[in-house]
Parts: C-alpha cells; sequence; structure tokens
C-alpha cells in the first residue's frame, strides 16, 4: 500500500499566522488612502481579507494534492504555455506607471511575471530531481533550466519588471547551487555575469535610473530618489519597535504606495 504523505501542520498553522498578521498591516498602511480615495478607510481590508480567505481555501486544496503530481510533464508545460501567453498578453495593456506588468480579468489584477517564478520553481525543481545526479553535464542537465529561465527573463524584461528578471535568475541559481553544483561552473557564472548584468543595467535609461535612485536617492530627492527617501525617513523615525498600529506618519501621503510597494516601510 503506497504511504499517504503528510502536510506539515506547524508550517500551514505559521503560514496562517502570517497571513492574518498581513492583512492587519495592510489595513494599517492603507486606511489614509482609502479614506481619501473612496469614502472608507475598510475597502482595502476587506478586499485583501477576502483575497486571503480564498488564498487559504487554495493553499488547503493544493496541500491535499500528492506533490508528485506537479512533476509531470503535461502540468509543467501547460503550465510553461500559460504563463508565457500571459507574459505577452501583459504588452497588448495600457500602460501603467510607466510598465506593463499587469491585466485584469474580470476585475482582478494577475501579475502574470509572479506566476512565472512560480512556475520556473516547480520546472527547475523536476528537472533536478529527474537529472540532478548529472548537475555537471551542462546539455543534460543545465541546458534545460537555462533555456526556459532565461525565456521567462526575455519575456518579464522589457515589461520593464528589473527587479522580478533578477529574482527569478537569483531563485534558478540558488536551486542549481544546492542541488551539488560544481564551484567552478559557478564561478564561470559569476564572472560572465557580472559585465552582463552592467550592460542591461546601464543599456537602459529607466534601469540606470533606477539603480542610481537605490545607490543615492539624495541626488534627486525630489524625483526618481523620492519613494527611498520617503520609506528610508519611515523606517528610521519608527526605529525597531515602530510606532504602535495605525500611528505610523510616513504613510499619510507622503510614502507613495504605502499599503503595495512599500509596506515594508510602514511595517
Amino acid at each position: 500500500m503506497a504511504r499517504k504523505l503528510k502536510s506539515d501542520n506547524v508550517l500551514f498553522i505559521t503560514t496562517i499566522l502570517l497571513v492574518a498578521l498581513s492583512v492587519v498591516m495592510v489595513y494599517s498602511a492603507s486606511a489614509p488612502v482609502a479614506l481619501e480615495k473612496y469614502g472608507r478607510a475598510s475597502i482595502f481590508l476587506i478586499k485583501q481579507g477576502m483575497w486571503a480567505l480564498l488564498g487559504t481555501a487554495m493553499l488547503y486544496i493544493v496541500m491535499r494534492i500528492d506533490y508528485r503530481h506537479y512533476r509531470e510533464p503535461a502540468f509543467i508545460w501547460t503550465a510553461l504555455t500559460f504563463v508565457s501567453f500571459a507574459l505577452i498578453a501583459v504588452y497588448f495593456r495600457a500602460p501603467v506607471n510607466g510598465a506593463r506588468r499587469w491585466f485584469g480579468v474580470g476585475g482582478i489584477g494577475i501579475q502574470p511575471s509572479e506566476l512565472a517564478k512560480l512556475v520556473a520553481i516547480i520546472f527547475i525543481a523536476a528537472i533536478l530531481e529527474r537529472r540532478g545526479r548529472r548537475i555537471d553535464d551542462v546539455t543534460y542537465s543545465l541546458l534545460p533550466i537555462a533555456v526556459v529561465v532565461l525565456g521567462l527573463v526575455a519575456l518579464i524584461l522589457p515589461e520593464p519588471d528589473f527587479g522580478t528578471s533578477m529574482s527569478l535568475l537569483v531563485i534558478a541559481a540558488v536551486m542549481v547551487f544546492a542541488a551539488g553544483l560544481n564551484y567552478r561552473y559557478i564561478a564561470g557564472l559569476a564572472l560572465v555575469s557580472l559585465p552582463v548584468l552592467y550592460v542591461v543595467v546601464m543599456g537602459s535609461a529607466y534601469r540606470r535610473r533606477r539603480t542610481l535612485s537605490f545607490l543615492n536617492p539624495w541626488d534627486d530627492p525630489l524625483g526618481d530618489g523620492f519613494q527611498i527617501i520617503q520609506s528610508l525617513i519611515a523606517i528610521g523615525t519608527g526605529g525597531v519597535w515602530g510606532k504602535g498600529l495605525m500611528n505610523g506618519v510616513q504613510k499619510l501621503f507622503y510614502l507613495p504606495e504605502p499599503h503595495t510597494d512599500f509596506i515594508y516601510s510602514v511595517i
């Protein structure tokens, strides 16, 4: 008789607690903006709470499925095909804040690049599980991973979404490294990646501005560096323990997107 797989209850409960805490933090960060825009301080709390419940239900359902089904080629290639078409679809949407990263389906916003990271992790894990004993064989093990990951990056980078592209590359590198890749390959990859990364960053005015403003936001405190400076002020004034729930100041229309991009500063 096949052994029944058991879920990690501690991990599940910890996840639920973190989700609940996150919903509270979203309310704390979004209340002033929601009240100003929609006349209701709790509108983002309600929406986020609904998504949290839906996500928790989906998490429970996925936990009940044997994870080995996710490594089946039919599932993986279907997921990769869906994500690839979704990444292409965003190019036909109107840009938001100069970027095409989202598209809506029935009033629901979807960011395909985040789905791409999940699918890439499943794909890489499946390859490493099947071919991990020959991890140093470039053609057999590394080339399929490189083709898929670089293909996804090629679709994500022009959105433009440099951050997600780099995080996808880092995820792939860490997974391959953890699988036991020889150090000489890692060193060679690092040597090749540095000049390529420099060209990619400095070859685009948008990415160059974002990188330089991150390194020194005070060069343009009212322009590209404004968001970073406001986040630093929020973190600096709050200190280690913060100012208490709902008592933060920078979320009061100083910090752009306090409940999304810069929620860490509010927390």
